[in-house]
């Protein structure tokens, strides 16, 4: 009966048909050899158990040490693989959908995914272009940027100076300090 109140689908005029239990493929009839409840109670508390898994699965809030540790983890695994991020796949291993993903980043860090993953890849490049001589073909796919000319024209306007100019900046600041 109490099922009649909670699905409002099966009218109340008419209670809920008890079913046999089900156990190693045979019906049972006795109640109290199949554990006591019927099929339809065990089914109920299964699917209670299951919704409030998937609740706490999916509704979960992750803080924004969470949000900031994942994304620079997956960060440096595009680095080796030398794949773009993507803000989806990031989702994916925070398991959240991209909705719940933005939502996140807006309340906890007051920017979206895409937009901090970019300013995440341009500290990336600024870090190796101070450290390394390396060649700026080299610092774009290892910050990582799909082709060079993303990570120019992202740099240029994240910084308003090109790679080698932002290079030559650094180094000359280093030798003023130097002196």
């Amino acid at each position: 009966m109490a099922i009649c109140r909670q699905i409002p689908s099966i009218p109340r005029s008419r209670p809920p048909r008890e079913l046999p239990a089900l156990e190693n493929g045979r019906f049972f009839t006795n109640l109290s050899i199949a554990g006591g409840s019927t099929f339809r109670e065990r089914l109920w508390r299964t699917l209670q158990a299951s919704v409030s898994a998937w609740c706490v699965r999916t509704l979960r809030k992750p803080s924004a040490q969470d949000l900031i540790r994942t994304s620079l983890s997956y960060l440096d695994d595009c680095s080796r693989k030398q794949s773009v991020p993507h803000a989806g796949e990031l989702a994916t291993l925070l398991n959240l959908s991209t909705w719940a993903l933005t939502r996140a980043f807006q309340r906890e860090l007051g920017i979206r995914p895409g937009a901090y993953l970019k300013l995440c890849q341009i500290d990336r490049a600024r870090l190796l272009l101070t450290r390394t001589s390396c060649p700026n073909n080299v610092v774009a796919y290892g910050a990582p940027f799909k082709t060079r000319g993303a990570f120019y024209k992202a740099f240029r306007r994240a910084t308003g100076m090109t790679p080698s100019e932002f290079r030559m900046s650094v180094k000359k600041a280093f030798d003023r300090f130097q002196e």
